[in-house]
Formats: C-alpha cells, structure tokens, sequence
C-alpha cells in the first residue's frame, strides 16, 4: 500500500513538470475583436445596439434610473432604505451606487464603440451615423449623471487601467462635452 503512494506521488510530480502550452492555448471561434466587428456595417450596427442595451439594462433605464427620481422626491414607496426619501442618501446606497455604475459601464461601451468605429475602414457616412448615435447616448448618460450629482468624473475615451480612477469634472466641463456631443449627433443626415 505504502509502495502504491509513492508511485503515484510520483506520477503527479512527473506530470506536473510537464509543458502543456499547446493544450491552453485557444483560438475561440466564438469571439470577435474590435477589427472583426467594425468591417461591415451590419456588424457595426450590431456594436451600436449593444450600447443602446447598456442604457436599458436594470441598472439604467431598465429600473434604477426610474426609481431613484421617485423614490428621492417622496412621492412613492419602495423598499429602500429611507435616507433616499430624506435626501440624505450616502454613496453606499444600493440604489445610488447601481444607477452610478449602470450609467459609467454604458459610458465606457459607447466610448470604446466611438475610439473602434474612428479606426474602421467604414464609410465616412457611416462613421457620422453610428457615432452621432452613440454620442447622443454618451450626452444622455453623462445629462443624468451631472443633473443628479453634479461634478462627475468625465471619460471620453475607452476604459484602461490609467484612468479608472479620476477626479470629478467641474460641472460646466461636462455640460459643455454634453453639448458638443449633441451638435455632433446633428450632424447625422
């Protein structure tokens, strides 16, 4: 019996010395990169409805940004925590920190979409649609957001570990991208 261990604490020492970079090295058929995504138009327009998801999603206009209004003005119940209806809400508040977040994550999708359809070899007309899109969708997250809690961290371009956490804008800096946003979602024909 005693033999029978060492033979397979043998085993496993000879096998975990063994390469197996071939076994973990993948190429999924199922992803896509930016660069796959942004050659066709239709694969674009599917990119852009996924930001369009981003703003209806449960943490957005799905339900926290429906509910926190009502529940902050006092003029409906829900089972939340009263410091909503006495405007004296802390930033650990489920409902806050969700509707902040829901409004930040289809931020950053809008802005990696923006940052990949810039780089494509799209259409020029194209490009002016789909971005004028997804920049009115950027004015509208960054209007909730400012009109909310008023000086707000201000991200227009795509998510990376430098700039996960910055300091809050002046408010008038973020009116002022909010408008040049919308002049440039007019610009579409």
């Amino acid at each position: 019996m005693k033999r029978y261990k060492y033979y397979i604490l043998s085993l496993a020492v000879l096998c975990s010395f063994s390469a197996c970079d071939s076994l973990l090295n993948e190429d999924p058929l199922y992803s896509q990169n930016s660069n796959i995504v942004f050659q066709t138009e239709d694969n674009a327009e599917l990119a852009l409805l996924g930001c369009y998801g981003y703003m209806s999603a449960p943490n957005a206009y799905g339900q926290m940004w429906q509910e926190a209004p009502i529940v902050a003005s006092g003029l409906a119940w829900a089972q939340r925590p009263e410091d909503l209806n006495s405007l004296n809400t802390l930033a650990a508040n489920s409902l806050v920190s969700l509707a902040w977040g829901g409004m930040y994550k289809a931020i950053a999708e809008i802005n990696a979409f923006l940052e990949s359809i810039d780089k494509s070899g799209l259409s020029a007309a194209v490009k002016t649609q789909k971005g004028g899109e997804a920049k009115f969708l950027r004015a509208l997250a960054y209007y909730n957001l400012v009109s909310t809690f008023g000086d707000v961290p201000l991200k227009t371009v795509a998510s990376s570990s430098e700039g996960i956490s910055i300091a809050r804008s002046p408010r008038e800096e973020v009116f002022s991208q909010i408008t040049q946003d919308l002049v440039d979602a007019l610009s579409i024909h």
